[in-house]
């Protein structure tokens, strides 16, 4: 049977009740390692296309905007594999628990 929460103070206090302050951190590593990735290669697409399309005259939301879309497209499709093994190995144990 799947747990229902009424809300984020209710899934806290519950966790915290049934499976302790270790069951809060259940998915903290595999978590960590497919963002860390993410954010790093978002950052490094960011910075590197805000700087080319600085020096050329556009307006500085367009630049950002642009700049940010085609990062977190980059950023995504190298590492959408690891975040689809971390979305299923967490699945199956929740099924399998």
């Amino acid at each position: 049977r799947r747990q229902r929460y009424r809300n984020t103070l209710d899934a806290f206090t519950t966790i915290s009740r049934v499976e302790g302050p270790k069951g809060l951190f259940k998915g903290l590593l595999p978590t960590m390692l497919t963002n860390a990735p993410f954010s790093a290669l978002y950052y490094m697409f960011y910075s590197g296309l805000k700087d080319k399309l600085s020096g050329q005259e556009r307006p500085q939301a367009v630049v950002n905007f642009s700049s940010g879309v085609v990062a977190a497209m980059g950023a995504t499709v190298f590492t959408q594999p690891a975040d689809v093994v971390r979305t299923r190995m967490q699945v199956r144990k929740r099924k399998a628990g």
